[in-house]
């Protein structure tokens, strides 16, 4: 009996140790997300060089407040008591960077100092909002020539130069959300204005 008693011990300060090394692990996280993540440390420091935040994002930056400010209650989350929400400026900047950079979920993860679930989750959830807000006002109903006339506005989003692995319904999110912000970034886009290259350094 006293063996058992001493094993039921043993697991539950094992059990404890496992909840205090996770708990510390996730303040660790956090601190560093909002320390160290791209989106803190970076971002405001390219919305002052507009051709920088447009090769690291392919939008200007007056596209991309404009952007926001249409997908930003779909996307928005709340605070918990346990942590605070990552903001809906800092999703649609993941999002915006997965599709121009072509990197994995982990090496976005790694950039914003957040988790790579985080990332997945974030991917299809802003791709699906910005499909939802722009397709009606920016997106004809594409018929066969159609699409192989844009075909080549794909190489803006280098997402779009390797093998894509991941569900086929994130594929085709991320699909419809690429050809709604071209159609999107040629029509607010001036005349004169240079849209970013896809082949250009990105920041």
């Amino acid at each position: 009996m006293s063996m058992i008693v001493r094993l039921a011990a043993l697991y539950l300060l094992l059990k404890l140790r496992r909840r205090r090394t996770q708990r510390r692990r996730r303040k660790w996280v956090h601190r560093q997300h909002r320390q160290l993540g791209e989106y803190h440390r970076l971002f405001d420091e390219l919305r002052l060089d507009e051709s920088r935040f447009q090769r690291y994002t392919r939008l200007t930056v007056a596209q991309y407040d404009d952007l926001l400010s249409r997908v930003a209650h779909h996307i928005s989350r709340q605070d918990t008591n346990y942590r605070l929400a990552i903001s809906a400026g800092e999703r649609l900047a993941i999002f915006l960077r997965y599709m121009a950079t072509g990197d994995s979920y982990r090496s976005i993860a790694n950039s914003f100092r957040v988790g790579v679930s985080t990332v997945s989750n974030i991917v299809p959830q802003v791709a699906a909002a910005i499909w939802e807000c722009l397709a009606g006002e920016f997106m004809a109903v594409p018929n066969t020539e159609g699409w192989r006339s844009n075909a080549v506005d794909f190489e803006q989003w280098r997402i779009f130069r390797r093998t894509m692995e991941m569900r086929p319904e994130i594929v085709e999110l991320c699909v419809k959300a690429s050809r709604v912000l071209d159609n999107y970034i040629r029509k607010s886009t001036p005349e004169t204005a240079e849209i970013p290259n896809a082949t250009a350094n990105v920041a």
